[in-house]
């Protein structure tokens, strides 16, 4: 009888986990430019938005958020 119950408790937890992992997941997100060139000094791309935005950061630690229309509009300086 114990190791039905064991087999029965490790099935459900397992199928706990596989649900818990499907709902908990970040959405995927699509970035959409017609034609966008990001110079290099810009860095690593380190996140996008739903919305277009693209996040980069510099060796500098600067981060730049571009938008969809491939305008810088938001920089910020770390010290």
């Amino acid at each position: 009888m114990r190791k039905g119950t064991t087999l029965i408790i490790v099935i459900a937890g397992m199928l706990l986990g596989f649900a818990m992992t499907l709902l908990l997941r970040p959405p995927l997100v699509e970035a959409h430019a017609d034609n966008c060139s990001v110079p290099k000094t810009f860095g690593a791309l380190r996140t996008a938005r739903a919305d277009g935005w693209l996040f980069f950061e510099d060796s500098a630690g600067v981060v730049r958020a571009v938008d969809a229309a491939c305008q810088v509009k938001l920089t910020i300086n770390r010290e």
